[in-house]
């Protein structure tokens, strides 16, 4: 059974079975909205919705097929769940164009969240 690693702060931290949880629940259409940190003192509310509904048409290349992930009070993009992004790709969609540790910990979320969807079709 997979679950959600948590440190001793009741923190999501990266882990196989954090991902396959989100994107499990992203795959049954559910939301997920996670207290998460990068294991080095920073610590983000991240909601992530994936096979939403939508109208109209839509700039910077987003689709409601994609994965969209909002770190609150920082930035929210939508992100195609083919591949593995870079990580300049997130710093630059998310961050500001901002890397560092725990920008590449993001990434790595990202990444293990497309990973596991994509394991799961």
């Amino acid at each position: 059974m997979n679950q959600y690693k948590i440190n001793n702060y009741n923190e999501v931290i990266n882990d196989m079975g954090t991902y396959r949880v989100i994107a499990g629940n992203l795959k049954r259409g559910f939301s997920t909205f996670i207290g998460w940190t990068d294991s080095d003192s920073t610590h983000y509310d991240i909601l992530f919705t994936y096979g939403c509904t939508g109208e109209g048409c839509y700039q910077r290349g987003l689709r409601i097929t994609d994965l969209f992930v909002s770190i609150m009070s920082i930035g929210s993009f939508g992100f195609k769940a083919d591949s593995p992004k870079d990580v300049a790709y997130i710093a630059e969609k998310l961050f500001n164009d901002r890397i560092d540790d725990s920008v590449e910990r993001v990434t790595q979320l990202i990444n293990g969240i497309i990973y596991a969807l994509q394991e799961q079709e």
